[in-house]
């Protein structure tokens, strides 16, 4: 009996120290800039395991790291620590700025977050140009959230329904049931005369 609890004492002790080894291994891999490593870590820290505690300061330093190495996940979950405050002092600004050089660097889901939130004014003042801009270039990438939006801003800001049936049939195309419904609605008025 003896010999059996020893036995899983020792597996036990092997298991943490082993996972002290494997966390050791991908810090080192980190600092030299290996992107998989400061991901991986960023995520261990995030969720926490039953062997590494909950760290959101480290995992925000981890995904700080991936982001400066052009990681476009990192880029994001590092914006929404920021933007919750988790790991780091909550700064929207700073966030926002952010998400103006990721757009900018052609991170397309930064583009359409950034598209929606100067659509409807969330963080940022309103700025229809600047969210036509930014819906248009992840719409023309096939975003299906963005060719929406974009028919939308067709629809309701520039009054050019034509252009808004084109974006919403190609968000039909891709399944959207609110691109198919607007769809209609503009064929409807067309019948009506009211285009």
């Amino acid at each position: 009996m003896k010999t059996f609890r020893f036995a899983v004492i020792a597996l036990c002790l092997v298991s943490f120290i082993g996972c002290g080894n494997e966390i050791s291994k991908l810090k080192k891999y980190a600092e030299n800039n290996d992107v998989n490593a400061q991901m991986k870590l960023a995520k261990i820290y995030y969720d926490g395991t039953d062997k590494v505690a909950q760290d959101y300061k480290e995992s925000f330093k981890y995904y700080s790291m991936a982001a400066e190495n052009d990681n476009k996940d990192a880029q994001l979950e590092m914006v929404w620590m920021l933007f919750s405050g988790k790991g780091t002092d909550r700064d929207f600004k700073k966030a926002v700025s952010l998400l103006n050089k990721y757009a900018d660097a052609k991170n397309k889901k930064a583009q359409e977050v950034l598209a929606s939130m100067y659509y409807f004014g969330i963080f940022v003042k309103k700025d229809y140009k600047r969210a036509f801009e930014l819906f248009l270039i992840a719409a023309e990438d096939g975003k299906l959230y963005a060719q929406e939006k974009l028919g939308d801003m067709y629809y309701y800001v520039k009054k050019n329904y034509k252009k808004a049936l084109e974006w919403y049939r190609k968000a039909t195309e891709q399944g959207s049931l609110y691109g198919k419904i607007a769809s209609i609605e503009i064929e409807q008025m067309d019948i009506k005369g009211e285009l």
